[in-house]
Order: C-alpha cells, then sequence, then structure tokens
C-alpha cells in the first residue's frame, strides 16, 4: 500500500515548539487514522485495492467541467460526496475529477485530499474519499503568534484527475471513509488581522 501522507501545513513561528510539536504528533496520528480506515473500508467492501496516476487541473470556471461546454458525445455526471465523473465518447475510459483539498479555507489548503480506489468481484470500480472528523485542540499563545487571516485570496486548489480502468460510468461509485484528525489552532486575546 502506498505511503499515506496527512499533513497540516501550518505556519512557524519562534518559540513555537510545544505548538509545532503537537501538530506534529496530530499530523502523525491523522495519518495512521486514515491508514487504518482505508484499510477497515476495503475489507468491508471486499475491493481488491489498485493505485491510478492522477495529474493536477483546473477545470473551465474553476470547478469540475461543465456539460454544456463539452461536445455531445461526452457525458459527465457528479459523484455524490467525491467529485465527477467524464466520459468522452462511447468506450473511452471513465475520467474521475476529486477535489485537490481536505482540508482547508480561503488562505489556502491545509491537507490535501487524497483518493483510493478499489475494484470489486462485479468490476465495479468504487472510489474511497476520505473524510475528517475534525477535533480542533485550541491553545492560549502570546499575542505575537496571534495574527490571523492571510491577507489575500489563495487560489484555488487545482482537482485532482484519474482515468479509470472501466468504460461506462455507471461502473462507478463512492464510499466516504472518515477518519479522526485533530488541529491545533491559537487562541489570543487581542487579534491582529493581516491586512
Amino acid at each position: 500500500m502506498r505511503t499515506l501522507t496527512v499533513a497540516l501545513v501550518l505556519g512557524l513561528c519562534a518559540g513555537c515548539a510545544d505548538r509545532n510539536q503537537l501538530r506534529a504528533k496530530y499530523a502523525g496520528e491523522a495519518e495512521e487514522n486514515l491508514k487504518n480506515a482505508v484499510a477497515r473500508a476495503y475489507e468491508a467492501g471486499y475491493l481488491t485495492p489498485f493505485e491510478v496516476p492522477s495529474r493536477e487541473e483546473l477545470p473551465p470556471g474553476m470547478r469540475p467541467p461543465d456539460p454544456s461546454t463539452e461536445a455531445p458525445e461526452s457525458e459527465r455526471r457528479a459523484l455524490p460526496r467525491a467529485g465527477w465523473l467524464e466520459q468522452r465518447g462511447r468506450g473511452a475510459p471513465v475520467r474521475f475529477y476529486g477535489e485537490g483539498c481536505m482540508v482547508g479555507d480561503h488562505c489556502g489548503c491545509d491537507a490535501a485530499q487524497t483518493h483510493f480506489f478499489g475494484k470489486a468481484s462485479n468490476g465495479m470500480v468504487v472510489v474511497l474519499v476520505p473524510q475528517p472528523e475534525m477535533e480542533i485542540r485550541t491553545l492560549n499563545g502570546p499575542e505575537s503568534e496571534c495574527d490571523r487571516g492571510c491577507g489575500a485570496q489563495a487560489p484555488p486548489t487545482p482537482w485532482r484527475v484519474y482515468e479509470l480502468p472501466v468504460t461506462e460510468l455507471d461502473l462507478v461509485s463512492a464510499v466516504v471513509v472518515p477518519f479522526k484528525m485533530t488541529r491545533v489552532t491559537v487562541h489570543c486575546e487581542t487579534q491582529n488581522p493581516i491586512p
């Protein structure tokens, strides 16, 4: 099984050793929780794991592709709780468009989304979509550590595009895989917004 990486990309500062140690600890725990949750999902669904190469893409309008802008032979549909499916002509491989960010906000992506794939004995491809059950740990911090905001809107996170080993949209389904993730934040009496 491939190495799982769930890292919270958070700012460093002088005197933040305890906070950063906690973040590293919780990132390691989240990675282990995700690994175990995915293994349970494979087992529960009697799925054979397989890997699919992916590429990043910013679809038109910074969203999954709009079916109205494509040739009539292209077919797209939502894959609930996971993303979008696309097939560019009868007999063509099905593409899965999955969101690239699992945890983030307008300042950027803190944890990239990872998708896992399994094949059922009936030929169905199942997309496993990790979904964190977030627990927030709040620390009190000095004013110097408490700037809030990012000063500008982060660019959109690219979607991940996977070409699946099936040629029919109806042969793809999705399963949400919940796992525990803890995020460390710093609370201060005085907030200093970034301009």
